[in-house]
C-alpha cells in the first residue's frame, strides 16, 4: 500500500517572502510546469526589509507645537499689591444723576494731603488733612480753633478684608472703621472700589455707594474717589 503523500505548507516568513513565493508559483504555471515538476530556479532577488517610518529622521520643528501667544502669568493678588504706604494725590467727589450740581467737587479742597497704609497682616489706616490752619499747641487753642481742627482732619483705621469672588471676577476690598474721628462711622464696614494705574504705582479708591456731603448751600450725594501714589520703602531706621 503506497504511503500517503504528505503536503507541508511552507512557512511564511514575512510579507516580502510571501509575495515573492506567490509570484514564483504564478510564473511556473505560466511556463507550463506542473505542481510536481520542479521549475528552473530563478536567481535570488535581494529583498530589502521594510522597517517602517523612522520618526527620528523627521524635523522636530515641523511637529513641535508653538503657541502664537505665550501664557500670561497669573495676576498678582490684591493684598500683595496694596501692602505699603500711599500718599494722597487727589480727593474728588463726582455727582450722582440726582445731584443738583453736575460737576466734580473737592470735599476737602484741592490742597488736601494725607496717607493710607496697608500692612501684610491685614490692617489699614487712613488720614486726610486740609492744610493752612493757624498753628497752635496743645493746651493753647481755644474751642473755635479745636473745632476748626476737627473739620480739617479725617482719619480712621481697622482691619481690612479681601474677598475672592471667584475666577474672572474682581476681588472685593472692605475697610472696617474700628477707630474714627467721626463717631457715627465707628463700627462701619465699607466697600472700596479699586484700580491700579501707572504700572501699579497709582492706587485709585472709590466709594461703592453715594456719600452724603454737606456744603454751605445744601447736602449732596456723591461718589468719592481718592488717588494715591505709592511710596518707596524707607528701610530700617
Amino acid at each position: 500500500m503506497p504511503a500517503p503523500e504528505m503536503h507541508v505548507k511552507p512557512a511564511v516568513g514575512g510579507f516580502a517572502d510571501y509575495y515573492r513565493m506567490a509570484d514564483e508559483q504564478s510564473r511556473s504555471r505560466a511556463l507550463g510546469y506542473s505542481n510536481n515538476a520542479a521549475a528552473p530556479s530563478a536567481p535570488a532577488v535581494a529583498v530589502e526589509e521594510q522597517t517602517g517610518t523612522s520618526y527620528d529622521d523627521l524635523a522636530e520643528d515641523t511637529y513641535a507645537f508653538e503657541s502664537s501667544s505665550p501664557t500670561p502669568p497669573p495676576p498678582e493678588p490684591l493684598r500683595q499689591k496694596l501692602v505699603g504706604a500711599w500718599k494722597l494725590e487727589s480727593y474728588v467727589a463726582y455727582p450722582t444723576p440726582e445731584s443738583p450740581v453736575q460737576r466734580p467737587t473737592y470735599p476737602m479742597t484741592r490742597n488736601v494731603t494725607g496717607y493710607i497704609m496697608y500692612t501684610p497682616d491685614g490692617y489699614m489706616s487712613a488720614q486726610m488733612l486740609i492744610p493752612g490752619q493757624q498753628s497752635f499747641k496743645r493746651g493753647e487753642g481755644e474751642e473755635p480753633q479745636w473745632a476748626e481742627a476737627g473739620k480739617r482732619f479725617f482719619a480712621y483705621s481697622g482691619p481690612y478684608y479681601i474677598n475672592d469672588e471667584g475666577r474672572g471676577r474682581e476681588e472685593t476690598l472692605r475697610h472696617t472703621f474700628q477707630v474714627c474721628n467721626l463717631p457715627g462711622w465707628i463700627g462701619d464696614i465699607q466697600i472700596r472700589t479699586h484700580k491700579f494705574e501707572d504700572d501699579g504705582q497709582v492706587l485709585v479708591l472709590g466709594s461703592e455707594e453715594p456719600t452724603e456731603i454737606k456744603y454751605s448751600n445744601g447736602d449732596e450725594h456723591e461718589i468719592t474717589q481718592k488717588a494715591y501714589h505709592h511710596l518707596p520703602h524707607l528701610g530700617s531706621v
